[in-house]
């Protein structure tokens, strides 16, 4: 067990010895008396597990007018986070069943000029899933139509709360009518995040993907098409193979940039879960663009063509159960490789190294070695000697200790390393996926 799970256990069972005076004075030392980080964690973790237990003492603070204002004053001590506020605090004890009540009770801080507060009211309330959240939740994803899809906090937060409704199970119909009707606004607006896509699926997905396989939506010239396609594909929709092949063949009549680059992966990949071997020729020639979205796109669509797509589940579900000694060697080979990949991307090679990964440099080394990648693996065997001839240490503590024991010139090597890498011809994933195709067998 983790010290995290240790002490989210210890938490939950501290709380568990609360009486109901307990719990009351509790949710107002959270509130409004600042906490440090750790207490405020385990007080916050007790809170939740208490569930319906905390539900009158959070109404008796918001029923009392005299304290809206303290509600929404941000602490200097809670500065360090946009959203949070007294309220986000308060509201975050409430547990996946929010109480009817607390829509009205809300109402007053959407009018707030603190952010926190907002965004707090509008996560809660779109969380209860009712007919009485509709108009305030309408309210929220206003804040889209201000501020965009990706600073929009109040919006986003709206989204979160009608997320969680529906993943409790706890909308009514006019909340789920109303709201895909306002989502579906902000995609008619050009107003389209991934997450605003899935979440039009998530609540009514005939409707949805009746809408997106519309003449008027699904054609290249829509912007958010590529968004909507991945959402799709998440879902594990199949889209028509007549719509896709007309699709991919009008893509390929223009010059291929952002977003049709990505628009043109996700029908590949879309392409590929029919299984049809007709389609593969399109899809290796496709793998071989220029482009490496495309490339990878058409990759996943092989992968998906050979019934392979859910490779990397089976890899984390046994990873989970068995650790690294569950995957064979080419699996081990692929996990390596993708992860170096990422933190090298994400960070550089000493991120790579100084994160838990880095005991996996083994199985990279050698997965470069088994996919041709014959570049990547000789930049990364200069990095490896730099550690001696026992190479990094599977610990990462002591391999941290010995990247602070490397010799002086350790900064000009990774600087070396990342542009080395960075400038390698091939894109990785699509080799360590080809690689898959190539052993069908290892990864099934």
């Amino acid at each position: 067990m983790s010290d995290g799970q240790e002490r989210y256990r210890a938490a939950v069972a501290a709380a568990a010895e609360w009486d109901d005076e307990q719990i009351a004075a509790n949710v107002w030392t959270l509130t409004f008396e600042p906490q440090t980080r750790e207490d405020e964690w385990s007080m916050s973790v007790g809170l939740e597990s208490l569930g319906r237990k905390v539900h009158p003492h959070v109404l008796a603070i918001l029923r009392d007018h005299s304290l809206h204002e303290r509600l929404t004053k941000t602490t200097e001590r809670r500065v360090v986070l946009a959203d949070e506020s007294p309220l986000s605090q308060l509201c975050g004890v409430i547990g996946k069943d929010p109480p009817a009540e607390i829509v009205a009770l809300l109402a007053p801080f959407f009018d707030s000029s603190n952010e926190g507060a907002r965004c707090a009211a509008a996560r809660t309330v779109a969380a209860c899933g009712s007919d009485e959240s509709v108009p305030f939740v309408r309210k929220g994803l206003t804040d889209f139509l201000s501020d965009g899809p990706r600073l929009a906090k109040v919006g986003l937060s709206t989204l979160h709360g009608i997320r969680r409704a529906i993943k409790v199970g706890r909308i009514s119909d006019l909340f789920r009518r109303s709201v895909f009707e306002a989502i579906a606004q902000l995609i008619a607006r050009d107003i389209a995040g991934l997450e605003i896509c899935e979440l039009l699926l998530e609540l009514d997905r005939d409707r949805a993907v009746q809408a997106i396989l519309d003449e008027r939506c699904f054609v290249i010239e829509n912007p958010y098409l590529h968004k909507l396609l991945k959402a799709v594909n998440k879902q594990g929709i199949l889209v028509p193979r007549e719509r896709l092949l007309w699709l991919i063949a009008q893509l390929r009549a223009v010059e291929l940039k952002y977003p049709s680059t990505y628009l043109m992966a996700a029908a590949l990949l879309a392409l590929g879960r029919h299984h049809v071997p007709e389609d593969r020729e399109c899809l290796e020639e496709m793998a071989g663009h220029m482009d490496e979205t495309v490339a990878e796109g058409a990759t996943d669509g092989l992968i998906a063509c050979d019934g392979l797509e859910h490779f990397r589940k089976k890899m984390d579900d046994a990873l989970s159960s068995g650790g690294y000694d569950a995957l064979n060697s080419r699996q081990q080979h692929y996990f390596g490789v993708q992860w170096l990949d990422i933190e090298v991307n994400n960070g550089g090679i000493h991120q790579y190294f100084s994160n838990s990964t880095g005991e996996t440099w083994k199985m990279a080394l050698e997965g470069f070695d088994a996919m041709g990648m014959a570049d990547r693996a000789s930049a990364f065997r200069g990095m490896i000697n730099l550690f001696g001839p026992e190479g990094p240490s599977i610990d990462r503590e002591r391999r941290n200790a010995q990247l602070d024991e490397i010799n002086p010139d350790y900064e000009w090597w990774t600087d070396t390393f990342n542009k080395t890498y960075y400038s390698c011809a091939g894109n990785v994933m699509v080799a360590a996926k080809r690689y898959v195709l190539a052993h069908p067998e290892s990864f099934r």
